[in-house]
C-alpha cells in the first residue's frame, strides 16, 4: 500500500541519515570542546556573517575568518617602522595592546582594510597585524577574538586595483597568497633574521656589538673602546653567517664570560 511505501521509505531515510547526523553533532561537540574559538567562527560563517558586511562600514570581524593576501611578509618580520611583530605579539599577549589599538603616526586609528572575494575575506591591508592577532589567538583557543575592520567592496575600482592589480596604471595586486590566504611565512634569503629597531632579536651578541658601537658615534674615544672588543665570524653556513662577541685581551666569548666558562 501507498502508507507501507511511505513508511518503508521512511525508514529508509532515517537509516541513511541517521548516523551522518550524529557524526556531525559529535564533531560538532569535539571541535566546541577542543578549540571554542574555531568553533564560534565557523557558525558566525554558517550564520551569515558573511553576507551581513556592509561595505564602508566598521564592523567586528572574528580574526579566524580573515584571510591574508600574501604567503609571506618581510624576512624581517617588522612593521614599517622597524617594529617587530614579536614586540607587537608581547604587548598583546601582556594586555598592553587590544586588537583594536593600531594607530598611524598622525594618531588616527589605523582599522584594517578587508575585502570580501570569491568567497575569502581577505584583508587589503594589514597582513603583517593579522600575523600577530592569529598568532596570540592560537595561544588563546577558549574564546575568538575580534577586530574592528573596514569593510571594502571589490566592486569599488580603488580597492579592486588594491586587491587584485591593474595592468592599465601598473599596480601589482595585492592578492598573491597560494595558499587561499590561509598560510603565513616569512620572507627567505640567506643571512634573514627577525629584527627588531634594527637589530637581530635572536642574536644578543651581534645586537650588543651594535647597540655599543651605535653609542659610541662621536666619541673622541671610540677606536680605543671598540678596539677592546670583537663580533668575531664562527662560521658561515648556507643560511646565515654566526659572529660571537669577544673581548681582546683575553679572547673570551660574551657566553664563556657570562657562563664563567
Amino acid at each position: 500500500s501507498q502508507k507501507n511505501d511511505i513508511a518503508s521509505k521512511y525508514k529508509e531515510l532515517k537509516d541513511n541519515y541517521d548516523p551522518l547526523i550524529g557524526s556531525l553533532r559529535a564533531r560538532d561537540k569535539i571541535l566546541s570542546s577542543i578549540y571554542p574559538a574555531l568553533h564560534d567562527a565557523v557558525r558566525w560563517v554558517e550564520q551569515g556573517g558573511l553576507d551581513k558586511l556592509m561595505p564602508g562600514k566598521l564592523q567586528k570581524i572574528p580574526v579566524l575568518a580573515l584571510r591574508w593576501a600574501h604567503d609571506h611578509i618581510a624576512s624581517n618580520a617588522c612593521f614599517y617602522d622597524g617594529r617587530s611583530v614579536f614586540y607587537a605579539l608581547n604587548q598583546v599577549i601582556r594586555d598592553r595592546r587590544l586588537a583594536d589599538h593600531w594607530f598611524k603616526e598622525n594618531g588616527r586609528p589605523d582599522p584594517p582594510d578587508v575585502i570580501l572575494f570569491e568567497g575569502c575575506l581577505h584583508v587589503a591591508t594589514a597582513n603583517r597585524r593579522l600575523t600577530v592577532l592569529s598568532m596570540f589567538q592560537a595561544l588563546n583557543r577558549s574564546q575568538m577574538m575580534n577586530v574592528s575592520c573596514n569593510i571594502r567592496s571589490i566592486d569599488e575600482p580603488r580597492w579592486r586595483d588594491k586587491l587584485l592589480g591593474n595592468s592599465t596604471n601598473g599596480r601589482q595586486p595585492a592578492l598573491t597568497t597560494k595558499s587561499k590566504g590561509l598560510d603565513m611565512t616569512f620572507g627567505g634569503g640567506r643571512n634573514a633574521v627577525a629584527l627588531h629597531c634594527g637589530f637581530n632579536l635572536f642574536d644578543i651578541q651581534e645586537s650588543a656589538f651594535k647597540v655599543f658601537k651605535a653609542l659610541l658615534q662621536g666619541d673622541p674615544r671610540q677606536d680605543i673602546l671598540l678596539g677592546a672588543v670583537e663580533c668575531r665570524l664562527v662560521r658561515r653556513t648556507s643560511l646565515a653567517d654566526v659572529y660571537e662577541l669577544v673581548r681582546k685581551f683575553d679572547g673570551r666569548s660574551l657566553w664563556q664570560v657570562m657562563n664563567r666558562a
